[in-house]
């Protein structure tokens, strides 16, 4: 379930193992589970170390439709700087903000 995969990916987040979180990420795929803001959270944390592995997985959580929540955004500046967020935010249309998709209400 959610909470167990949560668990697991927090746990790579602490030792920072970005490509475990990703394998993590496909498992809970692959049983129809779908990762929630604080699961991205926790994968980017893990992704840490690599900028562009951070970008990738937001990118991807963008696209699955997760709403990214005020910690998953604080922990996109602390990881790629406020500058780059802001950047990436922009150009996926995410009113960082406003914590929502720019246009939607």
């Amino acid at each position: 379930d959610n909470v167990s995969c949560n668990s697991v990916i927090k746990t790579c987040s602490k030792v920072r193992d970005g490509a475990a979180a990703v394998r993590w990420l496909h498992s809970m795929s692959a049983n129809a589970l779908r990762p929630d803001a604080i699961t991205w959270t926790f994968a980017l944390t893990a992704a840490g170390n690599d900028g562009s592995l951070v970008q990738h997985l937001f990118r991807q959580m963008v696209h699955e439709s997760t709403e990214p929540d005020q910690t998953l955004f604080a922990t996109l500046e602390r990881l790629i700087g406020k500058h780059r967020s802001a950047e990436l935010c922009a150009e996926l249309g995410i009113d960082s903000s406003k914590q929502r998709r720019v246009g939607q209400r």
